[in-house]
């Protein structure tokens, strides 16, 4: 699947196995980066918690450029 998405057309600066690397790369994240979350209980509850936030975390900034572009 990785290699499918990265597969397209449109140049990135940089080669298909060096985007595929990082990708890989990027689930077995530095053991600091896990250890900042480790205190935290992952549960299904917490995920929809997270993903609430940030999508309106997402929208409030879309909605902040629209509104800087109209001015």
């Amino acid at each position: 699947m990785v290699g499918r998405v990265f597969a397209d057309e449109e140049e990135w600066g940089s080669d298909l196995s060096f985007r595929i690397r990082r990708r890989m790369q990027f689930g077995t994240s530095h053991p600091a980066l896990i250890g900042r979350h480790a205190p935290f209980p992952v549960t299904h509850q917490a995920a929809e918690r997270w993903l609430a936030f940030r999508h309106t975390a997402y929208f409030l900034v879309g909605g902040n450029e629209m509104t800087r572009q109209r001015q």
